[in-house]
């Protein structure tokens, strides 16, 4: 099953095993190229997990096409982390549009704030994500987007409140 394929390429990823997981995940969209979820798995892990920030923009931006709310985080990070600030401000403006109609997932804010660097709306997003016990919460520590925090006291309070690593 596609979903399978990508949920354990994510995992895969995540481990350290590189070179298979992204096997998966670009297999996982190839069964189904417009897939929404497939895309914005596969770009987010090519950003954090393989630092391919330019390559990440085209799958999360085929997911973002769709009105996906979880693509416009990393899309909107890795716009800022690019020098594309222009670019990063729209995708902002998009998601502001689409939470007043629909809920948006703390994911979505914590990667926006972490594209700047804003320690305190990152962390504050983070926490959100924490009492929305998001299953994402546990990559974090393993993600380059983040690792401006990770030796942030509430950053190391947060993992080991959900079990995860500090």
């Amino acid at each position: 099953s596609p979903v399978v394929r990508l949920f354990g390429g994510l995992n895969l990823a995540c481990s350290g095993e590189f070179e298979e997981g992204l096997h998966h995940l670009r297999e996982s969209v190839s069964m189904d190229p417009g897939n929404p979820l497939f895309n914005a798995v596969l770009g987010t892990s090519l950003g954090e997990n393989f630092g391919r920030l330019q390559d990440a923009l085209v799958p999360l931006s085929i997911s973002a096409k769709t009105g996906w709310p979880t693509a416009f985080g990393p899309l909107g990070c890795y716009q800022a982390q690019l020098g594309m600030l222009n670019e990063a401000e729209k995708t902002a403006d998009r998601v502001a549009l689409i939470a007043k109609e629909h809920y948006v997932p703390a994911y979505v804010s914590a990667f926006l704030s972490a594209g700047h660097g804003d320690e305190d709306s990152t962390l504050d997003a983070i926490e959100r994500m924490v009492d929305e016990t998001g299953v994402i919460v546990h990559y974090l520590p393993r993600w380059g987007s983040f690792a401006f925090l990770h030796d942030h006291p509430r950053f190391r309070s947060l993992m080991r409140r959900v079990g995860g690593e500090a």
